[in-house]
């Protein structure tokens, strides 16, 4: 007999997980809160559940799986091999049309902010005039507000230094990566960018940056926008598909899971297949071809 047609992901994705449970303890959720339904492994059932039809997908439900924060620490833990982000991620667009109105909508707009330059960037313009305030962290410290937190964590006013489009290799050359600067992680933390191709051009690689990068299609799809994640991962992977580079690399941990994800978002498509094979995190690769030595 064959196997029923799949809802939104394969059931042979969902038959890997044994139950073991050692990835309760690399899950921040599951530390955190103490509940099963909030581990990868109770996660992995409600999806199978609704997979199987046997569970609707209830405000309870969305939110167990929206506490999720797509970290994957749970995918190192795993003896099995489980591709939990693959399973969260095909789960997230199937229960987006089960929430109210206003919150699809909501949902939406935020990512059409996040995700288009001139909207992310007027959004985050008066966060910015008090990012990294000494007396914003005191604040979010004495009242306990993750917000405050975000917003202490922001950089100020001041613009992070552009970077070029090529930066050279110091010494022997190692290789040649494209850095993708990505859109929040651009908008909110660009010196992070800038200290990752410094340290990569000191560790030997050529750095390129190529100009009209857009976001990678990782924030639409944690909201559950797959159709605009894959068209922003096919103009991106365009982008990146043409620099014929040794490696594509990424310093945002959402970013870099989707970029590997490239070839089964976009079937089909060389130039995301390519992207895909080459996506490397920052430190990743800075472990595979060697610090560079301190300098004094």
């Amino acid at each position: 007999m064959s196997s029923p047609e799949a809802r939104f992901v394969a059931r042979e994705k969902l038959l890997t997980c044994v139950h073991c449970g050692l990835c309760l303890a690399a899950c921040p959720t599951y530390v955190e809160l103490g509940m099963e339904a909030d581990s990868p492994r109770g996660r992995i059932h409600l999806i199978r559940a609704l997979e199987e039809g046997q569970l609707v997908p209830t405000p309870e439900v969305i939110r167990h799986l929206d506490l999720c924060l797509g970290c994957r620490a749970c995918e190192t833990a795993c003896p099995s091999g489980v591709e939990y982000g693959a399973l969260i991620e095909a789960a997230r667009p199937y229960v987006e049309r089960f929430r109210p109105a206003p919150a699809r909508w909501g949902r939406r707009a935020l990512a059409a902010v996040l995700t288009t330059p001139a909207l992310r960037r007027a959004a985050f313009a008066p966060l910015r005039l008090v990012g990294g305030a000494r007396w914003v962290r005191r604040l979010a410290r004495r009242l306990g507000s993750p917000w405050l937190a975000y917003v202490a964590a922001l950089q100020g006013a001041a613009r992070a230094p552009g970077l070029p489009g090529v930066l050279e290799p110091e010494g022997r050359p190692r290789g040649t990566a494209v850095l993708l600067t990505g859109c929040v992680a651009e908008t909110a933390f660009g010196r992070t960018n800038v200290a990752t191709a410094r340290l990569l051009q000191r560790a030997g690689v050529r750095v390129v940056v190529p100009r009209g990068q857009g976001c990678c299609g990782a924030v639409a799809i944690h909201l559950g926008a797959a159709e605009r994640a894959r068209t922003l991962a096919r103009s991106l992977a365009s982008v990146l598909g043409a620099s014929e580079a040794d490696w594509v690399v990424s310093n945002a941990a959402g970013c870099g899971a989707l970029l590997r994800e490239y070839g089964s978002l976009l079937p089909g498509d060389p130039a995301a297949a390519a992207v895909g094979a080459r996506a490397r995190d920052a430190l990743a690769l800075l472990a595979e071809v060697g610090l560079p030595p301190p300098s004094r």
